[in-house]
């Protein structure tokens, strides 16, 4: 069997990485606070940057919080015009050529899923403008209680996919891939997910 190179970028992997970073997150602040009523999207955003470095290994690096010029290269070294320059991306793959590979937003306990893909467009933008931007992704979580909690989590998933891909509508990107998690017991219900933004197929980078 042939071996896969180290620092290829497969979707279902980063999709992964990205859910394990919540899960760990999630883990760890209820083993500190005793509590994850009130746990804060910082929290998860540098657990979810450090599963994607492990996962990269020594094929890139993960940052937070880099400016949007910074990132929007033409190719490596080059800063794309007119951006503003307050724009930032919650985390940010590199290659280790120090070229931006993709960008990661972080939506957390948000309960309108129109919100959790409010930055789809920007990612579809930011692939127009960074010629050298593989992909973008957004990850969630989102806990429920009351009535049926499983049941509104599931629909929430679906209302997930179904705002980014009407967010999407009339741009060059669209939605890939995506996967979720969500633990089996019934009185601690809650989901982690992750969608992933790439070119529509025959769209190219300049």
């Amino acid at each position: 069997m042939a071996k896969k190179k180290r620092g290829q970028v497969a979707s279902t992997e980063t999709l992964n990485a990205v859910i394990h970073g919540i899960q760990t997150a999630r883990r760890d602040y209820l083993e500190m606070a005793g509590e994850i009523d009130r746990w804060p999207e910082y929290w998860v955003t540098t657990y979810v940057a450090k599963a994607l470095w492990k996962h990269f290994g020594k094929s890139g690096f993960a940052t937070l919080e880099r400016q949007a010029k910074s990132v929007l290269t033409r190719k490596p070294g080059w800063q794309s015009k007119n951006v503003r320059g307050t724009l930032k991306y919650d985390i940010n793959l590199w290659k280790k050529n120090e070229s931006a590979r993709a960008i990661i937003e972080i939506k957390h306990q948000q309960p309108r899923p129109i919100v959790v893909v409010s930055d789809a467009k920007r990612i579809a933008a930011a692939l127009r403008r960074g010629k050298v931007l593989g992909f973008g992704a957004i990850g969630y979580y989102r806990d429920k209680s009351g009535k049926n909690p499983r049941g509104a989590l599931h629909q929430y998933q679906k209302d997930v996919l179904d705002e980014a891909e009407n967010a999407l509508k009339g741009t060059k990107c669209q939605v890939t891939d995506s996967a979720y998690y969500m633990p089996n017991g019934e009185e601690d219900c809650w989901i982690a997910g992750c969608i992933m933004i790439k070119r529509k197929p025959g769209v190219r980078k300049k």
